[in-house]
């Protein structure tokens, strides 16, 4: 259970409060992105005349990505650094991002499922090592709290807002948001993180 007060106490310094938001809103968005996108499916697969099975496999291919070759993406944040491997994650997913955005066909939405779930396989467990290794004692403890519960927030709250971005500006919204997301996650760690 992490307070806001907890969290205050962490963020010892505008620094530790750039270090603390790029990993969280980072992950978040991968997070994020396999339950947001099930709710556009309806919408997906009326657009390219798909059957259901063929669109779940926009989720499942997604899924599949990240959680087949997450370990791979942290010993590649071991092997060439912590930060490198999570910037080019977030490039990777916002290029998938925007993939998804202009996909015509099932197909071309289906490749840019994959390279976001490869951006996201490379940002998640780099994101928690940055935290790990930025923070120390308590205030790691607490760091990482709040990278987990935030990433509850956005699942629980994430549907909510893809279906008001659905409903107000179509599907290919729930991808849009995203690349505002990962420039705001871009800077915050060429800023504050090492």
């Amino acid at each position: 259970d992490v307070s806001a007060l907890e969290i205050a106490r962490t963020l010892r310094s505008g620094r530790d409060t750039g270090v603390l938001i790029a990993p969280i809103v980072g992950s978040s968005m991968a997070f994020i992105g396999g339950f947001v996108v099930a709710l556009a499916l309806p919408s997906i697969q009326r657009e390219f005349r798909a059957g259901a099975g063929d669109v779940a496999w926009i989720v499942e291919l997604y899924t599949l990505v990240i959680g087949s070759l997450m370990l791979i993406g942290g010993a590649l944040a071991d092997i060439y650094g912590r930060k490198r491997i999570f910037t080019i994650g977030v490039v990777f997913f916002a290029i998938g991002s925007v993939g998804c955005a202009f996909a015509w066909s099932l197909p071309t939405m289906l490749i840019a499922r994959v390279v976001q779930g490869f951006g996201g396989m490379l940002l998640i467990p780099s994101s928690l090592a940055i935290l790990g290794a930025h923070f120390t004692g308590t205030a790691r403890d607490r760091a990482i709290a709040a990278w987990s519960a935030f990433g509850a927030l956005t699942s629980t709250l994430g549907p909510m807002l893809g279906g008001a971005l659905i409903d107000s500006f179509g599907w290919r919204s729930v991808f849009w948001i995203n690349i505002p997301l990962a420039a705001l996650v871009i800077y915050a760690t060429n800023a504050h993180i090492e």
